[in-house]
């Protein structure tokens, strides 16, 4: 069970988020099951506690996501299992695509 561990007193298990979503200087993360929750500290925060795992990758400005949580993707949005449609940013396209296909998921060509 690997621990997201930043100012806060409570821990997230790392396998139960979604992604993380920013709010000015706070947080939303989202879970399996729609439970989201608030906390004080930034997404750039959040993005240097994950840089040792490969499971998250920053997808635009507001936004990380879980690759457990991917449904499907193109060069410009990702779906998640919930539905959820969210935008790449262009900067972030090339290293997405890297990113997706070494978990072994494949760009679809089309829309999402």
């Amino acid at each position: 069970m690997e621990l997201l561990k930043l100012r806060q007193k409570r821990h997230h298990d790392l396998k139960d988020i979604m992604y993380f979503e920013a709010d000015t200087n706070y947080t939303k993360i989202h879970f399996e099951g729609g439970k989201c929750t608030t906390e004080s500290f930034t997404l750039k925060e959040v993005e240097r506690a994950l840089t040792a795992n490969q499971y998250f990758y920053r997808v635009n400005r507001s936004c990380i996501v879980n690759i457990r949580f991917v449904k499907k993707a193109n060069q410009s949005q990702v779906q998640l299992k919930n539905r959820l449609l969210l935008s790449v940013s262009r900067r972030r396209k090339e290293n997405q695509q890297v990113w997706l296909m070494s978990f072994g998921v494949h760009l679809s060509p089309s829309a999402v």
